[in-house]
C-alpha cells in the first residue's frame, strides 16, 4: 500500500465529517427517468480522421452544454453538446467529434481532473491515467495499491468521479482474494478507493457490497453478470453508485443506482483478502432502478432548477440490445435539504449567515454547535470548487 499509515489515516477521518452536513437530508434525494437521445455511429477527431463510435464505457460533464465519453478497448473520447430543459428532455445533441489519445487502452472510467484534462481508468492495466482535452496528450499516470491487480479479466476499474479533492474509483466485481463473483443468490463485494489525484496516495479503501444478479443466469454465452459500474460524486461530499446487472429475465439489462452511506464504513486497505474478514462495509440504499439496456457510464450534469440536476449516462452499444445512446436522469432533493437553514429553497452564505444568529444541529451530532457552522462552510466551498471546475456561476 502505497503512502504512510498515520498520513492516510488522518484523511481518512476527515471525510465522514465533510459527509455529516449531507447525511441528515439524504432522504430528500430523489432519481427519476427524463430522457433518451441516440448518438451518431461516426465522428472525426482532431486531426479530421473519421472513426466508428463504440464501446461507450463512462462519461463525464465538462462544463455547459460539453461532454466527454470514453471508449474501451481504444484511444478515442468522444465529445458532445447536450442542451436541456427544465424537467431534463433533451433538446438537442450536437457538435458530436473526437480526440485521439497518446494512448490506447480498455477504457472505462472518465472524470474531469482540471478545466484542460481527464482521469481514465484503463480496466485492463489497473491503472488511472490524466489526459490533455486539448491535445491528447499523456500528463500522469497514478498506479492504486496492488492488490487491484488480483482483478478477474474484464472486471477491473470500471468507475471513476472526481471529488474535486480525490478520484473515486472501484473494481467491478470482487478482486479475486476478496470473494466469488455475483450470481442470482449472492451478490459480490467490491473496494471503494479514494485516490488523490495530485500524488497518487491511496487515502482509503472501503468495501461496498453489490447486490446479486436480478435473475438467473443466461443459458447460452455470457452467463450473465452483477456489479459496480460507476460512481457519482455529488457536491454535498455524498456518493451515488451505479450498478448494472445482465440476467435471464424482463428486462435483460437492469440499472440500480444507490446512495452510499459512509456511517461507520471502516477502511478495509490493510486486509490483503475480504473473504472471510470481519468488518463494516458502507451502507446504501435505493434511490432508482430501470431498464436502460447497457447503461454503463454516469455522470452528475447541471442544474436543472435550484433543487435538481441532471445526471447524464452513456449506453455501450456490445451487446445485440444496446445502441449508442444518452440517458438523462433527473436527481432532486441535492440543494433543498436541512442545510438550507434560512428556508428561501436556496443553499448560500445567507444560510452561514442564517445558521449564526439562529444555530441548529446541522450535521446530526446532537449539538448545536460551530461543528455545524463548519460543516456548512465546507459545503458551500465544495459546491463553489465544482462550479469553478467547469466554469459555472451560481
Amino acid at each position: 500500500m502505497t503512502g504512510p499509515m498515520p498520513v492516510r489515516a488522518a484523511l481518512f477521518l476527515l471525510f465522514p465529517l465533510l459527509a455529516a452536513a449531507a447525511d441528515s437530508a439524504h432522504a430528500q434525494l430523489a432519481i427519476a427517468y427524463a430522457d433518451t437521445v441516440s448518438l451518431p455511429s461516426q465522428a472525426n477527431d482532431q486531426h479530421g480522421q473519421p472513426f466508428t463510435i463504440a464501446g461507450l464505457s463512462g462519461v463525464t460533464w465538462l462544463g455547459n452544454a460539453t461532454y466527454a465519453a470514453a471508449m474501451d478497448n481504444s484511444n478515442k473520447l468522444v465529445f458532445f453538446e447536450l442542451q436541456l430543459s427544465a424537467a431534463g428532455a433533451v433538446e438537442s445533441l450536437t457538435n458530436v467529434r473526437g480526440l485521439t489519445l497518446a494512448r490506447s487502452g480498455d477504457h472505462e472510467g472518465i472524470c474531469l481532473a482540471d478545466p484542460a484534462a481527464v482521469l481514465i481508468s484503463d480496466e485492463a492495466a489497473s491503472v488511472v491515467r490524466k489526459f490533455s482535452l486539448i491535445d491528447g496528450a499523456l500528463i500522469a499516470t497514478l498506479d492504486p495499491p496492488t492488490i487491484y491487480t488480483s482483478r478477474r479479466a474484464n472486471l477491473g476499474l470500471e468507475s471513476l468521479s472526481f471529488d474535486p479533492d480525490f478520484a473515486w474509483t472501484a473494481n467491478e466485481e470482487a478482486l479475486r482474494p476478496d470473494g466469488p463473483r455475483a450470481t442470482p443468490d449472492n451478490g459480490t463485494t467490491v473496494r471503494l478507493l479514494r485516490l488523490q489525484t495530485a500524488t497518487g496516495l491511496a487515502l482509503s479503501e472501503l468495501a461496498y457490497a453489490v447486490e446479486p444478479m436480478h435473475g438467473p443466469n443466461i443459458p447460452f454465452g455470457n452467463p450473465g453478470q452483477s456489479g459496480l459500474s460507476d460512481l457519482v460524486a455529488l457536491p454535498d461530499g455524498s456518493l451515488l453508485a451505479l450498478e448494472r446487472s445482465l440476467a435471464f429475465t424482463t428486462p435483460f439489462f437492469l440499472t440500480r443506482i444507490y446512495l452510499v452511506g459512509f456511517a461507520n464504513a471502516e477502511d478495509v486497505s490493510h486486509l490483503d483478502a475480504l473473504e472471510g474478514a470481519s468488518f463494516t462495509p458502507v451502507s446504501k440504499k435505493l434511490l432508482y432502478q430501470g431498464g436502460h439496456n447497457n447503461l454503463e457510464g454516469l455522470c452528475l450534469g447541471p442544474r436543472l432548477s435550484p433543487t435538481a440536476h441532471a445526471l447524464v449516462g452513456v449506453v455501450d452499444d456490445g451487446d445485440p440490445l444496446s445502441g449508442n445512446t444518452v440517458v438523462v436522469l433527473r436527481l432532486t432533493g441535492l440543494q433543498a435539504r436541512a442545510a438550507d437553514t434560512n428556508g428561501d429553497g436556496r443553499v448560500d452564505i445567507d444560510d452561514l449567515y442564517h445558521l449564526h444568529q439562529h444555530p441548529v444541529d446541522l450535521n446530526g451530532d446532537g449539538v448545536a454547535d460551530g461543528r455545524d457552522r463548519a460543516a456548512l462552510e465546507a459545503y458551500l466551498r465544495r459546491h463553489e470548487r465544482f462550479d469553478a471546475l467547469r466554469g459555472q456561476s451560481r
